[in-house]
C-alpha cells in the first residue's frame, strides 16, 4: 500500500511540473506587469486555480490580458480542468484574437458547456469555473473588467474600490452573454490592484477556528497595499499560514497583485 501511495504521489508531482510548465508563472506575469506578484498555494500538489497573462498587439492596440480562474474542485480533477480551460483561452485570445472581456467569457462558457454538458445525464460533468478577467490598454491605461463571482479590488488613495463579479459560473449554462457586465475604469499612479480566488477568505483557522473572511482580507490589503509587491506577497503568505496553523488547507489559494 505504501509503495502504491508513493507511486501515485510521484506521478502527481510530475504532473505538477507539467502543469507549471504550461500555465503562466510569476516570471511571465512580471514580464507583462513588472511591479506584480503571483501567490499560489495549491491545496494538493496540483491546482484547480490558474493565472493566464498575455500581452497582445492587435488593430493598433497594445493590450495586456490578466485572468485568474478557479476551476471547480481541486487536486487532479481541478488540474485537468485548468489545463483544458487554459487551452480554450489560448484559442479564443491568441488564435482567434478576441479580447473583449464579455465576449471572451461568453465564448469560454459556451466551449465548456458544449463539451461537458452534451453527454448523457449519467455521465454529464458539471464542472465549471469562477473567473476574473482584466484587460489593460497599455497606451491609455484604460481598463475593462468582467468576472464570474470573483471581484477585483482597486486601492486608490487608501480607499477600496470594488468591481464585483456577476453571480454566474462559467460553464454552468448554455448562454450567459446577457448576464455578464463589463466595468470600465482608468489606472492612476500608485493604484494597487488585486485579483484572487476564494481559497484565501474561506480558509479556516485563527483562535475561534472560523473563516478568514472578506472583511479581514480587505483590512489586510488596506494595510499592505502601499508596500513593495514582494513585501505584499510575503505578508499575505505569512498571514494565511499563521491563520491556518495546524489545520488543513481547505482549497487552492491564488492571488495576483500589482502596483501602477
Amino acid at each position: 500500500v505504501e509503495k502504491q501511495k508513493d507511486n501515485v504521489v510521484s506521478s502527481i508531482r510530475y504532473a505538477s511540473r507539467i502543469q507549471q510548465a504550461l500555465l503562466t508563472d510569476e516570471q511571465q506575469l512580471k514580464n507583462i506587469l513588472p511591479n506584480s506578484f503571483l501567490l499560489q498555494k495549491p491545496k494538493d500538489i496540483v491546482s484547480g486555480d490558474f493565472c493566464y497573462a498575455e500581452r497582445i498587439k492587435i488593430k493598433g492596440k497594445d493590450l495586456s490580458i490578466i485572468i485568474l480562474a478557479d476551476c471547480t474542485g481541486h487536486g487532479v480533477p481541478g488540474a485537468f480542468m485548468s489545463l483544458l480551460c487554459y487551452n480554450y483561452l489560448n484559442q479564443i485570445i491568441k488564435i482567434n484574437q478576441h479580447y473583449n472581456p464579455v465576449y471572451v467569457l461568453a465564448t469560454l462558457n459556451k466551449m465548456i458547456y458544449n463539451n461537458f454538458h452534451r453527454k448523457q445525464a449519467d455521465t454529464k460533468i458539471s464542472d465549471g469555473m469562477d473567473i476574473s478577467y482584466l484587460l489593460i490598454d497599455n497606451q491609455t491605461q484604460n481598463c475593462e473588467f468582467a468576472g464570474a463571482h470573483n471581484p477585483l479590488y482597486l486601492y486608490r488613495n487608501n480607499e477600496l474600490i470594488t468591481f464585483c463579479g456577476d453571480r454566474i459560473s462559467i460553464g454552468g449554462k448554455s448562454n450567459i452573454l446577457r448576464k455578464i457586465n463589463k466595468h470600465c475604469f482608468h489606472l492612476e499612479p500608485n493604484d494597487s490592484i488585486f485579483l484572487f480566488t476564494d481559497g484565501y477568505v474561506d480558509q479556516s483557522g485563527g483562535p475561534n477556528h472560523d473563516k478568514f473572511k472578506y472583511r479581514r482580507f480587505r483590512e489586510l490589503l488596506l494595510k499592505i497595499h502601499n508596500q513593495e509587491v514582494d513585501v505584499q506577497k510575503k505578508e499575505l503568505e505569512l498571514t494565511i499560514d499563521e491563520w491556518k496553523g495546524n489545520k488543513d488547507q481547505i482549497d487552492d489559494i491564488t492571488l495576483i497583485g500589482f502596483r501602477v
